[in-house]
């Protein structure tokens, strides 16, 4: 069976969306989030994480859910976040 990722190079892995936590409180715009990926280690808290606002007034609050994204630079970021529910 092929797969969609058949014809990348073999020294390229395509990117994975993993669903995560925040796990600290953020009050402005400059600072980058903290956040856990449990699908990696439920124990480590990933730092320096990028993020997309969504409005000009709401921050991500520790325990929200979100999508983690590793781009091509393995940098990390948080495409997406909603308050836990």
């Amino acid at each position: 069976m092929s797969g969609i990722f058949d014809d990348l190079p073999s020294s390229r892995s395509p990117q994975v969306v993993w669903s995560g936590t925040v796990a600290k409180d953020v009050s402005d715009f400059a600072t980058k989030l903290q956040v856990i990926i449990p699908g990696l280690d439920g124990e480590i808290i990933w730092q320096h994480c990028r993020w997309q606002a969504r409005n000009n007034t709401d921050f991500p609050n520790e325990g929200d859910d979100c999508l983690v994204i590793f781009d091509d630079n393995n940098e990390l970021w948080v495409v997406a976040w909603w308050p836990f529910s």
